[in-house]
């Protein structure tokens, strides 16, 4: 394996952190540095492949720490122990770490936001079923994350934080949001708060997909837009219909919402190989008055969200960080926001494997990423 790490880009990161990072340990339980530690525990991350876990993490840390001293001119006589790892982690500040590359996005973004749940946070001794979880918004356009919350499951709501962190994003920012949060207390808050949303309507808001249903069936549409997709053996064509509905429409507890549009998207697959067909529709809400071309593409492109999710439990197995330590499992999944944003910022080929891969064996990969 090549270790080289003499690069002035992770030198610039190490200075970052020691400027921005703010330490909360007591001066008296400072054995390490904090500036150190996290740059080492990164490169660490990004040089191992397969699933990870604290114990293979500190075992990259191990193999890592020389190269990072001679990288940082550092004379430090041995590498943190795994115990003093988590230590530093149940109090890790992740606010002030996630802060050094925060990249401010165009108010004309859409975000997509969704929980994940941590569930290497699950007390398996217990009946409990749910366990912490982090909330993030991403980026439709250029998949860069930003974290919102943690909630703990077994007794908070994901539209609690949903809703108290909507106030702390850009005046006027864009939201798609899954089925979960349509709530009429969750969606006002929204609209009074001067931001704009886009939801699915499924069978947990039974009434109001009645509403848009009949809607559909008897308003003719403001705008259409037909796309034809051929991928995975198949065939999909998805029509999209807007129609400009008010709140009068609805029921009384929408009234608040400031909902202007339901969109209807008819997807029709057909594969290419058997040739059968399938069709389905689906109906969605905004408080936006965004032409269908904007809207359809906020549709599309909610998904990378779950993409994202994906990433972080197959690729990387972040369920395997077993703790009950929420301070431990907060410091690490805000890690993973930091490293899945800066891999996507140098995955050209598209392939997260094979990129992951390279940085193990290709030094000037890491070099990228930290120049990114």
């Amino acid at each position: 394996m090549n270790n080289d790490l003499s690069n002035n880009k992770v030198r610039l990161f190490y200075n970052d952190l020691q400027i921005n990072l703010n330490d909360t340990r007591s001066n008296s339980g400072r054995k390490h540095e904090l500036a150190f530690v996290i740059t080492l525990l990164v490169i660490s991350i990004l040089r191992s492949y397969g699933h990870l876990n604290m114990s293979k993490i500190h075992r990259n840390m191990l193999r890592n720490y020389e190269n990072l001293c001679v990288c940082l001119q550092k004379d430090i006589d041995h590498c943190i122990s795994r115990v003093q790892l988590s230590r530093v982690l149940s109090s890790l500040d992740f606010i002030s770490f996630l802060s050094i590359r925060t990249s401010k996005e165009g108010l004309s973004e859409w975000y997509a936001v969704d929980g994940k749940e941590l569930r290497g946070s699950i007390d398996l001794n217990t009946k409990d079923t749910r366990g912490l979880s982090i909330v993030y918004a991403l980026s439709h356009l250029t998949n860069q994350q930003q974290l919102l919350g943690y909630y703990d499951g077994t007794k908070e709501s994901e539209k609690e934080v949903v809703k108290e962190s909507i106030k702390d994003m850009p005046d006027a920012a864009k939201i798609s949001l899954d089925a979960m949060h349509n709530s009429s207390g969750l969606l006002s808050d929204i609209e009074q708060n001067n931001r704009f949303y886009l939801t699915q309507i499924k069978a947990n808001q039974k009434h109001l997909k009645e509403d848009l249903i009949h809607t559909s069936e008897h308003l003719i549409a403001d705008e259409v837009l037909s796309e034809i997709d051929k991928s995975h053996g198949r065939i999909d064509q998805r029509d999209y219909a807007t129609y400009v509905i008010n709140t009068e429409m609805l029921q009384p507890r929408w009234s608040e919402s400031g909902i202007c549009k339901m969109i209807k998207v008819t997807r029709s697959s057909s594969s290419m190989s058997t040739g059968k067909c399938r069709n389905e529709n689906r109906y969605y809400i905004t408080n936006y008055n965004g032409d269908i071309a904007e809207i359809a593409g906020a549709i599309r492109n909610h998904w990378k969200i779950e993409v994202m999710n994906r990433i972080r439990d197959v690729n990387f197995g972040e369920d395997n960080f077993k703790s009950l330590n929420h301070g431990i499992q907060k410091s690490m999944a805000a890690i993973m926001l930091f490293i899945c944003s800066g891999l996507v910022r140098i995955n050209n080929e598209g392939n997260l494997n094979i990129l992951r891969e390279e940085l193990v064996h290709n030094p000037e990969k890491i070099n990228k990423f930290f120049a990114a």
